[in-house]
Formats: C-alpha cells, sequence, structure tokens
C-alpha cells in the first residue's frame, strides 16, 4: 500500500507539472479516505475553482483528488498556487 505521507508527493508534483517551474504553492492540503493498494492503477485530477489578485500575487484555487481503478475517489484535495504574471503589471 502506499503510505498517506507518500501522497503528500503526488499531490505536489502534479500542482508543480500543471503550474510550471516559476509557480509557488501557498497552500496544499488533501484527506486520506480510502487505501491505495500495491498493483491497482491511481489517477490525480483537478479543476481550477477560482482565480483571484491579492497585490501583486495571481493566485489560482484547485480541487485535486486521487482515483483508483473503480473510479473511487481516495484522496480529496485542494491547493493555491501563485503563478507568474503573463505581462508585467502596470
Amino acid at each position: 500500500t502506499a503510505a498517506g505521507v507518500n501522497r503528500t508527493d503526488w499531490f505536489g508534483h502534479f500542482v508543480t507539472q500543471w503550474a510550471g517551474p516559476n509557480a509557488w504553492i501557498t497552500k496544499l492540503g488533501f484527506q486520506n479516505r480510502e487505501w491505495v493498494v500495491e498493483g491497482y492503477k491511481v489517477i490525480i485530477k483537478g479543476r481550477v475553482t477560482n482565480k483571484h489578485i491579492e497585490g501583486d500575487r495571481h493566485l489560482v484555487d484547485l480541487d485535486m483528488w486521487v482515483e483508483n481503478d473503480f473510479g473511487m475517489v481516495t484522496n480529496p484535495g485542494h491547493a493555491t498556487v501563485d503563478l507568474p504574471a503573463l505581462k508585467p503589471m502596470e
């Protein structure tokens, strides 16, 4: 089985692959609801739930989750990511 603490790496990797190397994860949390058994496939999915600006920070809120072979959500999670601006702020 994959220990719950290992899933922190899964979520962190998922977010950084999506956001890119210049983004900063400001919040990351998840729950362990079900076992992830060795030999079964899992996939991490996510969606953007909010975009907002605080000062000069461009923040994106994400809902994420791990699903097993049976479509069961084993780990719901969330994150807030500070993304670099595409254009210089005026």
